[in-house]
């Protein structure tokens, strides 16, 4: 009798779980998710770009910002005389590198106002950059001597291919980091993205099953992309060489007199692009009610089938990954100064990416190269890997080709366009 009354009650009770209880449970069920591959999608405002910033130095404080604010008038004339004079670009990139040095502490913050300001309006000038980042790096070059190397931002940089090309093929010990400069994740750069990661794993393409310990996280994300995006996308040979058909049934003629209009050209690049990657994947793969595989070759002649091809209002969205290419190389500080006016244009560039991949059911490949990630690699939320990876066909398949192909307009009309005059000549 003793017993049973001292025996713990089985009757309802309405006492709640703790918090700490309840986030035990939250934990073990997303590590359940992330494990089975069946990771929930995700709300990208929420689970990515209202993530706290990281990789912030001392010198890039709000309390640096308002230093740099409060002696505005002496850091713009520190920065014309350094976007005028080369030797004292050379001794404001001096004191910077002695700041990277020390790690970048508040007492040296003062190097960086008057850095970074010097760059930006180097960048501007006529005489300096006139706009173009190339015109700009060859300046710097030659303020430092037109040698093999010149200083920028946080590190050395080297001009010649030969060396550019043996560093790019090369074991490189990465970090979060674009253009020697500390990237500002997660709300500009998204964490953990292709280029961050160092690449000390054999290639995918040159070794099919290098050593267990070489397959690090760079190896793996790398693969998975090759394999569902490239490689491994159904029709994506294909549609590469039917880029021009595919043109013509939208209604795309040649015009000359379009070489020069830079948004109608992005325009066609990010059709081209969303039409290369995402066609076979659209609609959840399959031809109206008809079921067929739109990424046959064999059924694109089909009444039903129509292409991926995105309204005006999508195109002049993700033209901005061509339009915002300068806010990428500005540094934190340069950020805040601006009070983060470029880094929310950016945020909401990538809102805009998640949602145009969800208003054309394009999830799939996303979810599929997560679950086929090893565990400690998988994203938490399928959103996330959506946008480390949709970061690179916006900033590189979309930015870049966009650029190449301004490039080549300009070409095949004689002019030089952003490289300037004396860099390229005709024969």
């Amino acid at each position: 009798a003793k017993r049973a009354m001292s025996a713990p009650s089985l009757a309802p009770t309405s006492a709640k779980p703790s918090e700490a209880y309840m986030a035990r449970k939250r934990n073990v069920a997303k590590v359940n998710a992330v494990t089975t591959g069946e990771a929930p999608w995700g709300n990208i405002e929420t689970n990515v770009l209202s993530k706290p910033p990281e990789n912030v130095s001392a010198d890039a404080s709000w309390a640096s910002v308002i230093g740099m604010w409060l002696l505005l008038p002496l850091n713009i004339l520190q920065a014309i005389f350094g976007a005028l004079l080369p030797i004292v670009y050379r001794n404001y990139s001096w004191w910077a590198a002695q700041s990277v040095g020390c790690g970048r502490p508040f007492l040296l913050a003062w190097t960086w106002w008057r850095y970074v300001l010097t760059g930006l309006l180097a960048l501007i000038l006529p005489c300096t950059g006139g706009g173009s980042r190339l015109r700009l790096f060859r300046w710097e070059w030659a303020a430092f001597g037109k040698g093999e190397y010149w200083y920028h931002g946080e590190g050395v940089w080297a001009w010649t291919y030969a060396m550019v090309d043996a560093i790019q093929k090369g074991s490189q010990a990465r970090k979060a980091a674009f253009g020697c400069i500390a990237a500002a994740i997660p709300d500009l750069f998204p964490k953990g993205i292709l280029i961050f990661l160092p690449n000390s794993g054999k290639s995918p393409e040159a070794e099919a099953s290098p050593a267990a310990e070489e397959k690090n996280e760079w190896w793996w994300m790398r693969q998975e992309f090759h394999k569902i995006f490239f490689a491994g996308n159904p029709g994506y040979y294909e549609r590469l060489q039917n880029i021009g058909p595919y043109l013509k049934k939208n209604g795309v003629v040649p015009d000359r007199s379009k070489l020069d209009d830079k948004e109608y050209l992005n325009g066609l690049v990010v059709q081209c692009v969303m039409y290369v990657i995402f066609d076979a994947y659209a609609e959840g793969g399959t031809i109206g009610s008809t079921g067929l595989d739109r990424s046959k070759p064999a059924n694109w002649d089909h009444a039903e089938y129509e292409p991926i091809w995105l309204s005006p209002d999508e195109v002049s969205q993700m033209v901005n990954w061509r339009g915002y290419a300068a806010y990428w190389v500005l540094p934190r500080l340069l950020q805040r100064f601006l009070f983060n006016f470029l880094i929310g244009r950016v945020k909401g560039l990538r809102k805009d990416s998640a949602d145009l991949v969800d208003k054309h059911g394009l999830r799939a490949p996303f979810e599929k190269m997560n679950s086929q990630l090893p565990v400690r690699y998988r994203s938490e939320y399928g959103v996330e890997l959506m946008d480390k990876v949709f970061f690179i066909f916006g900033f590189a398949g979309i930015g870049g080709t966009s650029a190449g192909v301004e490039s080549t307009g300009q070409f095949l009309q004689g002019k030089t366009g952003e490289i300037g005059d004396g860099l390229v000549t005709f024969p």
